[in-house]
């Protein structure tokens, strides 16, 4: 099953721990506050580790994406498992961040496993690199981006998460504002919704009428159209082509 198809619902409480988080990142610098997003990131969700890496990407080998990692940030993870990115061609031939770089998006770690691509003289190394990761993301959601403002380089987050846990849906939507953060800080921000609000704008979103909304939320279409009036001013938007252009940046929303 591709990710986007298996993306966690978002409940409105989840929703309104994704805008407090998303709030917080455009607000600081990752590589310079990562105590400060992490603890707030355990206020909403039960993660277990946060990798952060920037990297120059701008060489490819014959066989996959040639890493050179120039800084790192992480939480709950331990030197040796650092130490064996640093110490083995781990950076040069990771299958998991070879193939986050081909396939733009958010993955499970478990998808990038199902076709792990290393070259043949280094394919002993798999299972060692698959012990030390699933250690620290035994179940995790990872994600990378280029940043063509930092001349080749690019970033890539990875979060460890309680398998079977309930954190994937908020994980999911501001892992890309991690991502973007690091080149592109202080740009987002978001305001809160009500639970009915935070129903009418994923109604929205999907394409749903006035009257379809109405019927799928049991309301009169003029209370739809004044929480209509009342997200439109929430997001400082003054149409619902804009609300929607809006709605699906901060919520990852399709």
């Amino acid at each position: 099953m591709n990710d986007s198809q298996s993306r966690s619902a978002l409940s409105a409480e989840d929703a309104n721990a994704c805008i407090e988080l998303i709030n917080l990142i455009g607000q600081i610098k990752v590589e310079r506050h990562l105590e400060i997003l992490w603890g707030n990131i355990l206020k909403y969700t039960q993660a277990k580790s946060l990798l952060v890496v920037v990297y120059d990407s701008s060489h490819r080998s014959a066989y996959g994406e040639r890493v050179t990692a120039n800084s790192r940030f992480a939480k709950n993870i331990d030197q040796r498992y650092l130490d064996f990115y640093e110490n083995t061609k781990a950076w040069t031939c990771d299958p998991i961040l070879y193939y986050c770089a081909q396939n733009p998006g958010v993955h499970t770690t478990e998808a990038c496993w199902e076709k792990p691509f290393l070259p043949p003289s280094e394919l002993h190394r798999l299972e060692e690199f698959r012990g030390m990761t699933e250690r620290y993301f035994p179940s995790g959601l990872v994600a990378t981006a280029q940043s063509p403002a930092l001349k080749g380089l690019s970033v890539y987050v990875a979060f460890g998460l309680e398998k079977g846990g309930s954190d994937e849906a908020i994980i999911r939507n501001i892992i890309p504002h991690v991502v973007k953060s690091m080149f592109r800080p202080g740009l987002l921000s978001a305001p809160s919704f009500t639970d009915k609000e935070f129903q009418v704008i994923q109604n929205m979103v999907a394409g749903d009428t006035h009257k379809e909304i109405a019927d799928k939320m049991f309301l009169c279409e003029r209370t739809v159209k004044f929480h209509l009036v009342k997200i439109f001013s929430k997001l400082e938007v003054s149409n619902k082509v804009e609300a929607i252009e809006r709605c699906r940046k901060l919520f990852a929303l399709n």
